[in-house]
């Protein structure tokens, strides 16, 4: 993967079509756009996700435009999720990352299923789930935050720490405001007392820090075939890097 370029366009929520296909225009300028199809696949908060097809070629070529949620990149580390994309690439775990622009990236088609609460539970499944996520969790610390005794850093605590200063004192809604104060009855005071507990717990079993995808949800994970009738699977592929950091790789 050679520099990423870098587009100056925003993709408006009611242009999202419009915008993606100016995106097409100038990473893929060959493309016959008489002969393109838009598939929308995620239509959510965070992520609008939408496949660009061109009909007079396979389906691999396909094209993803990413569109981030507005006001996502106060959770989300848009920075942090780029460079692990660029990551994964080069460890051979994602796919090809063809540019970024304003609000989103633009990215390489991976075929494939997403994971049913059926799917899952098929033993020859639910191994290649294992194995990729070992293949995650292998992938070389020399790419993580170093501590001060030279050690990979964690970085869980900071995204705690992020996401709990974004707690306000007190919720606009009376309902939200009423669930909070159920669960954490001294507010956020409480909720950070519970986060250094469970620090101090989780850095007192040894367990290694390592890469973890930390958003495994059955919809950021892909099977893939080889396109043969009644083929089995021969690979699964997590997508959506979104919360990928290196941190400790288990609890018990």
């Amino acid at each position: 993967m050679s520099t990423i370029p870098h587009l100056p366009i925003f993709v408006e929520d009611d242009a999202i079509e419009n915008g993606s296909q100016i995106i097409l225009k100038l990473i893929r300028p060959d493309w016959d756009f008489e002969k393109i199809r838009y598939k929308l696949f995620t239509d959510g908060i965070t992520n609008k996700l939408v496949g660009l097809f061109n009909d007079s070629r396979p389906e691999d070529d396909g094209v993803l435009v990413r569109i981030y949620g507005k006001n996502t990149e106060q959770i989300i580390d848009r920075k942090a999720e780029f460079e692990n994309f660029k990551f994964l690439y080069h460890a051979g775990v994602a796919p090809d990352l063809y540019a970024t622009f304003d609000n989103g990236m633009v990215y390489k088609y991976i075929r494939g299923e997403t994971l049913t609460t059926t799917t899952v539970r098929d033993p020859i499944i639910y191994r290649l789930v294992a194995r990729t996520m070992a293949r995650f969790h292998r992938l070389g610390v020399s790419a993580g935050k170093r501590a001060d005794d030279g050690t990979t850093k964690s970085e869980l605590w900071s995204k705690m720490e992020q996401f709990a200063n974004l707690i306000p004192e007190r919720y606009s809604s009376p309902s939200t405001d009423l669930q909070f104060r159920k669960t954490f009855p001294q507010g956020i005071k409480s909720l950070r007392a519970d986060i250094e507990t469970l620090k101090a717990s989780l850095e007192n079993i040894g367990s290694p820090v390592v890469f973890c995808h930390n958003d495994l949800l059955l919809t950021n994970i892909l099977v893939q075939s080889d396109n043969s009738v009644g083929s089995s699977p021969v690979s699964v592929a997590f997508i959506d890097y979104e919360y990928a950091m290196f941190t400790i790789r288990h609890t018990t």
